[in-house]
């Protein structure tokens, strides 16, 4: 069973070779997606013939958020005061995460590509507040359209819609797993080196 993604990634590197050697370009792709959360990312496509192209990628983001205090005044009780304002909280947020999609173009035209394409990637995720922190290891698919649009010679726009099903395990005072199908969009720009 293992054997399986070997030998169709072999067969993916040999449909292609035929004409890689008129074909093969190298690009590197900067899109924000959009399924369940918005993350930036940044990827390499790899054109291995007309019709297939891999495109590893990576994306990391960090945010931090301070949530405004707050104080409160009792009324209608005598001798009623203004709270001390609660400290305010600071919720951290750290993804990073890689992947691998594998493209089939169905046409190919200086202006505009469709293309198909399916791939897999693992995310990590930790979130705090104060001295609560929950960390998440995550797996998913998609599969989905994809158009992409030449503006010049080494630089195109692409957009992408498909179906993304992720699993995910949560350690956060227990565990939890989770099992989530959404619909998924990407946008990006994407410059060829050759």
């Amino acid at each position: 069973m293992r054997r399986l993604p070997l030998v169709a990634l072999a067969g993916l590197l040999c449909a292609g070779a035929a004409d890689a050697q008129e074909t093969a370009r190298l690009g590197v792709d900067v899109a924000v997606s959009h399924a369940a959360t918005t993350e930036p990312s940044i990827g390499v496509t790899w054109h291995l013939g007309r019709r297939w192209a891999l495109r590893p990628q990576v994306q990391y983001s960090h945010q931090e958020y301070q949530l405004e205090s707050y104080s409160f005044t009792v009324t209608g009780v005598p001798g009623g005061a203004p709270s001390e304002p609660e400290p305010s909280p600071t919720l951290t947020s750290e993804r990073w995460g890689g992947g691998l999609d594998v493209l089939f173009y169905l046409g190919r035209s200086p202006d505009l590509s469709p293309y198909l394409l399916a791939g897999l990637d693992l995310l990590r995720a930790t979130d705090s507040e104060g001295a609560t922190e929950s960390k998440t290891m995550g797996k998913g698919w998609q599969v989905g359209l994809g158009l992409q649009y030449g503006l010049k010679d080494k630089l195109a726009i692409f957009g992408e819609v498909g179906l993304r099903h992720d699993w995910a395990d949560a350690e956060s005072g227990g565990r939890y797993y989770s099992s989530t199908s959404t619909f998924a969009s990407r946008l990006g720009m994407r410059f060829y080196l050759k």
